[in-house]
C-alpha cells in the first residue's frame, strides 16, 4: 500500500486508523517512525516503543547473521554469503569515502573475523547464540593486529586507513553505542514502533540510513518467524511493515533503503503480509533515475494507493510515478488537488478507483490521541 499526501491532508490520521484496525485483528505490526507519530498508539495498544538512536532497549549487531528472505525462498540456506553482501552495502553507507583498496581489505577482514568465531558457509544458524557472532571490537582488534604484522608499508597504510573508519564503531568510538555488541533487541509484542526521531535529530543521515538498513534486515527475519509461527500453529496471522515519512530515509547516493522497500513490496505478500509506505514528499521519490526506478517498483507492487490532497506543483511528479500503474487522468488530478482533509483518491486496480472519506470511530481515535 502507498499512502501519499501533503502535510495536514489526513494521511497520518488514516494510517493510524488502519493500523489500529489491523491490531484489533491479531496482526503483527512494525512501524518505522521518524517523527514520533506512533509512540502513543504503541503504548495504548500495549505494544513496544524502541528508540533506535540509543541502545537502551537493545541493539542490532550488524555481524549477526539471520535468515534472509532471499535465502528462505532459495531453498538452500545461503544466509552467510547473503549477509556478507549485505555487510558490503552497510559498510558503503557508514564508511563513505574509503578507497577501493582499503574497502576490499575490510571485506576480507570481515571474513577472517567470522572464521575466528568458527563461522563460515553452511553455518547452522539455529545453533548459534547472539554472543557467538563477531562484534566491531573483534574487527577492530583484528585490524590493529594486521597493522602490527603487515609485511609491506603499502599493506600497513591500507590497514591504517581501515582502522581510522572502524575505530568509530568499536569501544570508545563515538558511534559504538549503537552497534558494538551482541544483538539484544527483542520484539515479542504484536505492535512495535522503531522510533528514529532522536537519531534524525542529530542530523547524521549516514547513521540514520545505516540503522534503517539494520532494522529492515531485522524485519526480514521477523517476517520469516511469523511464517514459521503460522505453520506451527496452523493459523494465518498477518504481518504489516509500515514506513512512515519514507522520503526521510532516501539517500540519493545510496538508494539501498528504497531498494529494500522495493524488494519487500514484491515478497511480503507471499508471507501473508503487507508493506505500507507513507510519504508527503513526492519529489524525493523521483530524484535520480535509480530512485525513480525503485519508487516505480514499489508502486507497481502495491495493491492499494491512498492519495490525499497534494499541491498542484506535486502533480507532475505523481503522474510520472503512476505512469506505469494505470496513470492518473486530468479529472482525477483535479480531485486530488481539491480534496478536503481526510479525503483520498483510492486506487485498488487499473479500473477501480474512487474518492473516499476516512472515518474513525470515537474509541479508535481515543487509542491514538490520548495518554
Amino acid at each position: 500500500m502507498m499512502i501519499i499526501g501533503k502535510s495536514g491532508s489526513g494521511k497520518s490520521y488514516a494510517t493510524k486508523t488502519l493500523l489500529a484496525n489491523f491490531a484489533a485483528d491479531n496482526t503483527k505490526v512494525f512501524i518505522l517512525d521518524p517523527e514520533d507519530e506512533y509512540t502513543q498508539l504503541s503504548k495504548n495498544l500495549r505494544g513496544k516503543w524502541i528508540d533506535v538512536g540509543s541502545s537502551a532497549m537493545g541493539i542490532i549487531n550488524p555481524f549477526h547473521i539471520i535468515t534472509s528472505l532471499e535465502a528462505d525462498e532459495g531453498g538452500d540456506d545461503d544466509s552467510y554469503s547473503i549477509h556478507l553482501q549485505f555487510l558490503e552495502q552497510f559498510f558503503k553507507v557508514i564508511m563513505e569515502g574509503m578507497n577501493s583498496e582499503s574497502f576490499e581489505i575490510l571485506n576480507s577482514a570481515v571474513v577472517e573475523v567470522y572464521k575466528q568465531k568458527g563461522i563460515g558457509p553452511g553455518v547452522e544458524l539455529s545453533k548459534l547464540k547472539p554472543e557467538d557472532f563477531p562484534i566491531f571490537d573483534d574487527l577492530y582488534k583484528y585490524i590493529l593486529n594486521k597493522i602490527d604484522t603487515a609485511k609491506t608499508e603499502y599493506e600497513r597504510k591500507n590497514y591504517m586507513t581501515v582502522e581510522t573508519y572502524v575505530k568509530k564503531f568499536a569501544s570508545g568510538g563515538r558511534n559504538s553505542n549503537l552497534w558494538n555488541g551482541p544483538t539484544s533487541m527483542e520484539t515479542k509484542e504484536n505492535f512495535v514502533t522503531f522510533n528514529f526521531r532522536s537519531l534524525l535529530a542529530n542530523r547524521n543521515q549516514v547513521i540514520a540510513n545505516a540503522q534503517m538498513l539494520l532494522v529492515f534486515k531485522y524485519l526480514d527475519n521477523e517476517i520469516i518467524k511469523n511464517k514459521d509461527f503460522n505453520e506451527r500453529f496452523n493459523i494465518k496471522r498477518k504481518i504489516v511493515i509500515a514506513v512512515d515519512e519514507a522520503h526521510v530515509f532516501i539517500n540519493p547516493n545510496y538508494p539501498i533503503a528504497l531498494d529494500f522497500m522495493a524488494q519487500m513490496a514484491k515478497r511480503i505478500r507471499k508471507y501473508n503480509g503487507m508493506q505500507i509506505v507513507i510519504t508527503q514528499n513526492i519529489k524525493d521519490f523521483v530524484g535520480s533515475q535509480e530512485i525513480q526506478r525503485q519508487s516505480t517498483a514499489v508502486i507497481n507492487a502495491s495493491q492499494y494507493s491512498f492519495i490525499f490532497s497534494l499541491s498542484p506543483n506535486d502533480m507532475n511528479d505523481l503522474v510520472e510515478l503512476y505512469r506505469k500503474s494505470g496513470e492518473i487522468n486530468e479529472e482525477e488530478q483535479n480531485s486530488i488537488v481539491t480534496a478536503g482533509v481526510g479525503q483520498a483518491f483510492l486506487i485498488t486496480g487499473p479500473m477501480s478507483r474512487t474518492m473516499v472519506q476516512i472515518v474513525a470511530y470515537d474509541y479508535v481515535k481515543r487509542i491514538f490521541s490520548q495518554d
